[in-house]
């Protein structure tokens, strides 16, 4: 396992508007989270509904040896691509105040993905990317994400 990324919040992996979690925001159903572990990193793959609205939530743990013990100074970005040798910002990237949002005390940080990221997809696509933390020493580490974008049936949203 990565030496950042302890893994997703309590509760099962994302947090969507309308679960349990939250009392506000659209109604949007329970996506499955599957964790594979490959040798030294952790691939995440999600499958979320094209057009909804997705809130994915993650948990910093620092190692020991690492002074650095929450997420003050960090750079994170969330980067989606049809391939990986794809150039930045490929499908999309969520960075800090731009998608994403970060609690410093809790050493959480949230990705939204906003409707109009995946409403242009015109069939069921699946892309690849990963989250990645360059703290305030420069230690860059990254988590593979995989996600599968499903075709929603209902596209009328007013």
């Amino acid at each position: 396992m990565s030496d950042v990324f302890e893994g997703m919040l309590p509760g099962g992996g994302v947090s969507l508007p309308g679960s349990a979690d939250q009392s506000e925001g659209p109604v949007s159903s329970n996506v499955p989270l599957i964790i594979l572990d490959s040798g030294d990193m952790i691939i995440m793959a999600l499958e979320l509904v094209r057009g909804d609205t997705n809130l994915i939530d993650f948990k910093a743990s620092w190692h020991p040896s690492n002074p650095q013990q929450d997420l003050t100074g960090c750079k994170i970005w969330f980067t989606l691509k049809e391939s990986r040798f794809d150039n930045d910002p490929g499908f999309l990237q969520k960075t800090i105040g731009d998608g994403i949002q970060v609690n410093v005390s809790a050493n959480t940080w949230t990705v939204t993905l906003d409707p109009s990221d995946s409403a242009s997809l015109s069939h069921s696509k699946k892309f690849y990317g990963d989250v990645q933390i360059k703290d305030a020493l420069g230690i860059v580490t990254s988590q593979f994400v995989e996600v599968q974008f499903l075709l929603d049936a209902t596209r009328a949203i007013s």
